[in-house]
């Protein structure tokens, strides 16, 4: 006989017999050995209108995995929200033939949602424009837009903000914490930033009188300009870690809540790339914050709050010298375009690696926030097993859903990194640690 683990959801989740469970001797440690290895796939399904399509069947899938289809062998729809927080799940095969069973959710006296909200207020690029949207997006969607029984925590990028964070229903306590988010001057790496989102343009030129003359001096050659921002860069990718580090933390505690739950990141950007197109630290760390969304069954939304505006405008600020050169702003006008587009990349890669969302815009950021979770009031649960090959060495797992039906919009996690044998048979060890732990981090209440 086969169980699935007790997690909905887990993007990787594990198949064993109830032989897996062993006990070293002489040791008072628990050890879990795994030996068979199912994938889960969470997808949600909606029609042009965006709302949900719930009369799919198992053969109106067709998955693959690096381009080669895959035999479903399990297929639910879980309904997260019926009623007041309890979960449905409808198999959805049409007979018990290489099926392995529903997977389990929160039972019936659950808790509803579990949504974190991640304002990045500890950025290099915040503004001051954004974190007030932010704060009112986040304000208005818990005065208003939450629910009774919904689990909620708001985690700050800025240093230490976020320590002993805890999920609560109580909308007192997350309104006095909504309203310590605001735009601080900045301090080391990030101490150039204004909280306008760019930098004043300053020429590179200026007429110095000398013994011979007025002569035109230039003050930054373009190899110490190239030294300059690769610096610049370097120092807002260490900034980038830490809020992919603030990232993971609360992705760690959400692993520990059953079924698919919802992170909103609001920033004003996270860029992947510097401005020589070269790949940065963020990049790496990226994938494995991504990875650990899957694993751990978040979706990620996110909001770009720069976007809206003309990331390419000339401000009043610049020193610009046209007199000479009528073009003089392009290149400035270029530059700024070419940063918006890197900063937006990185929020892209969240979405769209966890099968979330990318809004572009400021304004309206709750309504937005309470649509995304409408459409994911439910969503199907597709389940394959692959080959041994996809659990050997750390490739990535590409996987592709698709819906026979015509005119339907498919979302669902971009795919997995393989985990090597002993890697998943790592002892899972008790201690009083691990309890305090568990207690602290975790959604539900322990």
């Amino acid at each position: 006989m086969k169980f699935l683990l007790p997690a909905i959801g887990l993007f990787l989740i594990t198949l064993f017999p109830l032989t897996a469970f062993s006990q070293t001797p002489n040791d008072t440690d628990d050890v879990v050995k795994i030996t068979t290895k199912l994938v889960q796939v969470d997808v949600v399904v909606t029609d042009k209108s965006g709302q949900q399509v719930l009369d799919l069947k198992a053969a109106d899938f067709e998955l693959t995995q690096d381009g080669k289809r895959q035999q479903i062998t399990a297929a639910t729809y879980v309904a997260s929200r019926s009623g007041a927080g309890s979960n449905v799940v409808n198999d959805l095969r049409t007979s018990g033939k290489n099926a392995s069973g529903p997977a389990a959710t929160r039972n019936a006296n659950s808790t509803g949602r579990v949504i974190a909200f991640l304002v990045d207020d500890g950025a290099c690029t915040a503004t001051v424009w954004g974190l007030d949207t932010a704060k009112k997006a986040v304000s208005t969607f818990v005065r208003e837009k939450m629910q009774p029984d919904d689990l909620v925590a708001l985690y700050r990028t800025r240093a230490g903000s976020s320590a002993f964070q805890q999920y609560t229903s109580d909308k007192a306590t997350l309104l006095r914490a909504t309203d310590k988010i605001r735009w601080y001057p900045p301090q080391g790496a990030c101490s150039v930033s204004d909280g306008s989102g760019t930098e004043a343009a300053r020429a590179n030129t200026f007429n110095k009188v000398t013994s011979e003359g007025v002569k035109t001096v230039t003050i930054e050659s373009e190899a110490e300009k190239r030294t300059r921002e690769y610096n610049e860069d370097w120092n807002a990718s260490n900034q980038i870690v830490g809020t992919l580090g603030v990232m993971r933390y609360a992705l760690t505690g959400m692993a520990r809540a059953p079924g698919r739950k919802t992170m909103f990141v609001l920033s004003d950007g996270i860029a992947i790339r510097n401005r020589q197109n070269l790949r940065v630290t963020a990049q790496d760390i990226m994938r494995d914050v991504t990875e650990a969304a899957n694993r751990a069954a978040v979706v990620i939304h996110t909001f770009d709050l720069r976007a809206g505006g003309n990331p390419g405008m000339i401000e009043a600020k610049d020193e610009v010298i046209v007199q000479d050169n009528f073009n003089a702003t392009d290149p400035i006008s270029r530059g700024r375009i070419g940063d918006s587009d890197r900063l937006q990349e990185g929020l892209t890669v969240l979405a769209k690696e966890t099968g979330g969302e990318l809004y572009r815009g400021s304004d309206g950021a709750e309504n937005r926030m309470d649509l995304i979770l409408d459409r994911e009031s439910g969503y199907y649960l597709l389940a394959y097993e692959p080959d041994d090959s996809s659990f050997k060495g750390k490739n990535f797992n590409k996987i592709d859903v698709k819906v026979t039906r015509p005119e339907v919009n498919v979302r669902h996690r971009s795919g997995f990194l393989g985990m090597a044998d002993n890697e998943a048979s790592k002892p899972v060890r008790k201690s009083e640690y691990s309890e305090l732990y568990e207690a602290i981090a975790a959604p539900l209440p322990k």
